[in-house]
């Protein structure tokens, strides 16, 4: 970015929804901004919800995380890892999600995905157990846990 002679903030997280007040501050600027989230899927969607509703800016992502789900619907994920194909890349208009857990960009889930989701949340929290290994043991664990729901849900307020 230097090289192009591009100004840049970096900023390093310290805590769980600070991205959302990174991008937040970052997008309420004035005139178009560019904000690129490094990690994975959980980092991308804190990044999108400090920047929704921002018509200046732009979010974009570089995958370090775990699974990085969301970048695989649009391309290869060597291609995001490129600084020069991040900076020469049209913005898309994508659709969110909004729900009681905040947004979502790529998709919300319930049951048995959704528990191996928070599985992997803790079990990354134990040394030498992140990245494939982590998925594995969650959905190890949730299919021999129970089994089973209650659900209640509403869509644009009208109740299931």
């Amino acid at each position: 970015m230097e090289a192009r002679g591009l100004a840049y903030t970096c900023h390093v997280t310290q805590f769980p929804g600070q991205a959302s007040e990174f991008s937040a501050d970052e997008a309420g600027r004035e005139g178009p901004v560019r904000i690129y989230s490094v990690g994975g899927d959980g980092t991308l969607r804190e990044v999108a919800a400090g920047a929704i509703g921002r018509e200046n800016a732009e979010v974009g992502a570089f995958p370090c995380g775990t699974g990085n789900d969301y970048i695989k619907t649009f391309g290869r994920e060597e291609d995001f890892l490129s600084p020069e194909k991040q900076l020469a890349a049209r913005s898309r208009t994508v659709d969110t999600i909004r729900s009681d857990s905040g947004v979502s960009v790529n998709l919300c889930t319930v049951g048995m995905d959704a528990r191996v989701s928070m599985l992997v949340s803790r079990i990354k929290r134990i040394p030498f157990l992140s990245g494939p290994v982590a998925y594995d043991l969650a959905m190890i664990r949730t299919l021999f846990g129970k089994i089973g729901e209650n659900l209640k849900i509403v869509i644009d307020s009208i109740r299931s």
